[in-house]
């Protein structure tokens, strides 16, 4: 065995002494695993943009209010009709006479709200894993 085989193979056992070897293993697994959470953040990124501008015209909808209006027919019996009034831009769309009608239209407006809120905290754990990804990344470049 020449020398210079000698010096790497106890240079070798030193490292593996230290757990460098593992180290060095654990580094590269973490770049894999890197990759592969700037893969889902680029993904997640994706649908919230393809989702945002929904979101925002449903946003409109928690504006408006249910309003239920009496009406008098011509021979005089009284009925009602619930609406949607918007101020902004103003519009009124009629949501029947039944309570259920009512009920899924205050269903639905809460779902929306559910959704915007649910889209706006994935929003903020992107940013918050973006830097997150920056720093290990910043990590990795040093023990390399």
């Amino acid at each position: 065995m020449s020398r210079i085989e000698e010096e790497r193979k106890d240079l070798k056992e030193e490292l593996e002494n230290v757990g460098a070897i593992e180290i060095a293993n654990t580094i590269a697994s973490m770049g894999k695993k890197l990759q592969e959470m700037e893969k889902t953040l680029e993904d997640l990124k994706i649908q919230t943009t393809k989702l945002k501008p929904f979101i925002e015209k449903l946003k409109e909808w928690d504006r408006c209010e249910e309003e239920k209006t009496w009406v008098k027919n011509k021979a005089g019996k009284k009925y009602f009709y619930y609406y949607i009034k918007c101020k902004d831009p103003y519009r009124s769309i009629y949501g029947g006479n039944s309570e259920g009608k009512l009920k899924k239209i205050k269903q639905s407006k809460k779902a929306i709200k559910k959704l915007a809120k649910n889209i706006e905290d994935i929003e903020a754990l992107t940013k918050k894993t973006e830097k997150l990804l920056e720093e290990a990344r910043g990590f990795e470049a040093l023990l390399k």
